[in-house]
């Protein structure tokens, strides 16, 4: 922004419902209604156990956005959520580490496919946490 900070985009894909007890009909799945009762609930396990952190420590993630999964129709219930927000970064040129404490229980919901763009220069980086390795290094310097 115009005060020199910066807005670093989060997309935490692929979250799984499995280790939150949100599925009222027990379908392993969560639909649109179970989703909007348990918004708060969901959003504030994502704000304790996903974080960027520079040289001063943890910034405040900001603008949760979640939504299902559901490839086609919106409306079809998912086992998995979509999560986008921002971080806004004192200063960009620190070195920022990203954590992610949240994976489900199956082989394929322990690794969660990130992108993240960099707003200041539209930088966008790829890349993959697991629950071997939670931590990423965002946008290196060179």
């Amino acid at each position: 922004g115009s005060d020199g900070s910066d807005d670093v985009d989060k997309k935490i894909g692929n979250i799984s419902m499995s280790n939150l007890s949100i599925d009222q009909n027990n379908d392993g799945k969560l639909s649109s209604d179970e989703l909007q009762k348990h918004r708060q609930q969901i959003s504030r396990i994502i704000l304790q156990r996903v974080s960027l952190s520079d040289a001063t420590g943890p910034l405040p993630l900001q603008g949760l956005i979640i939504s299902l999964a559901s490839h086609g129709s919106p409306k079809q219930p998912s086992d998995q959520i979509i999560v986008m927000g921002k971080f806004k970064l004192s200063n960009s040129q620190d070195p920022l580490i990203f954590e992610n404490q949240l994976f489900g229980k199956s082989f394929s919901e322990q690794v969660i496919d990130m992108s993240v763009t960099r707003q200041e220069d539209k930088q966008k980086q790829v890349f993959q946490v697991s629950a071997n390795a939670p931590s990423h290094r965002l946008f290196p310097a060179k």
